[in-house]
């Protein structure tokens, strides 16, 4: 098969197809990814960002109030709880 057979047959019907199964095949094993599937992930990470962001914030504000309450009860007896 000369060079010239080769791309007349992935010009071909027989081509077509193979390269149409060559990337449903390759998209299956994660070569590469479908446009839809990545706007689809970059949904998912921006919510997942936008959550982890706001327990964190709750996570810092706990911590703070148990700093105050710590004060509190040093101020009140006079020495450092153990």
């Amino acid at each position: 098969m000369t060079v010239q057979q080769a791309f007349e047959e992935i010009l071909g019907q027989a081509g077509v197809i193979a390269l149409l199964l060559i990337i449903v095949w390759s998209g299956w094993r994660g070569y590469w990814v479908f446009g839809w599937y990545v706007v689809e992930q970059r949904r998912r990470i921006e919510q997942l960002e936008h959550r982890l962001d706001r327990a964190l914030g709750i996570a810092e504000s706990g911590t703070g109030l148990a700093h105050r309450a710590i004060r509190q009860a040093e101020g009140l007896h006079g020495e450092r709880p153990d």
